[in-house]
Parts: structure tokens; sequence; C-alpha cells
């Protein structure tokens, strides 16, 4: 298929007469394409990189093009973390100029998943801010809060306290945002705990005890749970 895919794409004389370039390279890219699933197959996962890359270069599309970054990502994601990381961060950068906002954010999402499996916490944090904004503006709120509740949840955990200030604002956000969804306003109350202690973890006892009268106010629940 391969071979068939690098013959369609050259052409010869007389099929060129027939044929031009935009019909060559969709003739190329199936052939291209049917490689690269074989390569998976065979567990080839490199040579089915390059296979859904060469698609991608026969491909004038934006969204298109970005599709098959992203199944070559996919392909080597097993064995080659940070290329799975770059190759998406191409198939992003795509989808958002064909505005194809929600599946960039999406992929967003995954690449920030990755790095936080592979313990890649600073990088992780910022796909996981940048997703939470790209969901936001696609009107998708409850990821866009889970999104910056990990980007919070991985800042606690570097002890980045200089964006304490904006870590306490995060999970207040979060806190309020729940509290005007019934399906989530239990939850409201873990929210406002976290961002009490990062009060704590900075030492502002009259910050802590101002938000904690605040937060009882905004949810009456969570004075029940400060005495259990």
């Amino acid at each position: 298929m391969r071979k068939k895919g690098e013959a369609a794409l050259k052409g010869s004389f007389f099929g060129n007469l027939m044929k031009g370039k935009t019909e060559r390279q969709d003739d190329a890219k199936e052939f291209f394409s049917q490689a690269a699933n074989c390569y998976k197959l065979d567990k080839k996962l490199e040579e089915s990189v390059e296979m859904y890359l060469k698609c991608a270069e026969c491909e004038s599309e934006e969204g298109f093009k970005a599709n098959f970054y992203r199944d070559a990502a996919q392909a080597i994601k097993s064995i080659d973390g940070e290329r799975y990381v770059k190759l998406n961060k191409q198939a992003i950068e795509l989808f958002f100029i064909s505005g194809r906002t929600s599946q960039a954010s999406t992929l967003q999402k995954t690449c920030a998943e990755k790095l936080e499996e592979e313990y890649n916490y600073e990088d992780a944090r910022s796909f996981y801010k940048e997703a939470a904004y790209s969901f936001e503006i696609s009107g998708q709120p409850t990821y866009c809060n889970s999104m910056n509740s990990k980007w919070a949840d991985l800042s606690v955990l570097l002890g980045d306290f200089d964006k304490i200030a904006e870590i306490i604002k995060t999970y207040e956000k979060i806190g309020k945002n729940y509290l005007s969804t019934s399906l989530v306003k239990s939850a409201a109350k873990d929210y406002f705990f976290k961002a009490s202690l990062c009060f704590l973890a900075n030492e502002d006892l009259p910050g802590t005890k101002r938000a904690l009268e605040n937060y009882s106010l905004d949810d009456p629940s969570f004075d029940d749970c400060r005495y259990k």
C-alpha cells in the first residue's frame, strides 16, 4: 500500500494528463491510510506514524489534516509519550485554525492526562490550564471546572505557592459554580475546604477566618462539615 501511495502521488506522464494534483493526492492519501492501518496491526508503530504524516501532507483542509496528526499521535502513544504530545500539539493548532474548538480542547485534556501519568506535572498543569479555557469558550462548563480543578491540584502538589492566590480563586470559583448546579451542589464544600487549606498553608490566619465565614454564607452545608 505504501508503494501504491507513492506511485499515485508521483503519477505518470499520461496519468497526470488525466488527473490533477489534488486527485493524485486523494488517491495517495487513501493508500497511505491503508498502509498506516496495516503497519499498526503489525505493531510497526513508527512506520504507521510515518504513513499518517504522509496522509497529512496530502491533505489541504486543516481539520482533516489535524485528524491525521491525531491518528499518528495515537499510534505512537504507547511507546513514545514525548512524541505523542508533540504530534497532538500540531493537531490542536490545526483544530483551532479550522474552528473545531471542541476537538482541540479534548486533545489538550488527553495530553494533560498522559503527562500526568508520566509524572510530568509541570507540563500537565499547563495543558490542563489551556484545556480549561478551551472548554470554557466552547461552552462546556463541566469540563472547564474539571480542568481548572486539576490545574489547582497539581499546583498544590508542586508546592507552587507563588500562585497561591490564583489557586484559591480557582477553588472558590469552582465551588460557586457547583452551588449553581443542583446535581453537583453538594460537592461545592469540598472546593471551599481546599481553598481554606490554601489560606492555612500560606499562614494567613485572618484570611482563613474571613474565608470560612464567607464560605459558610455561600454554602450553609460547609459550616456543618467543619464540625464533623
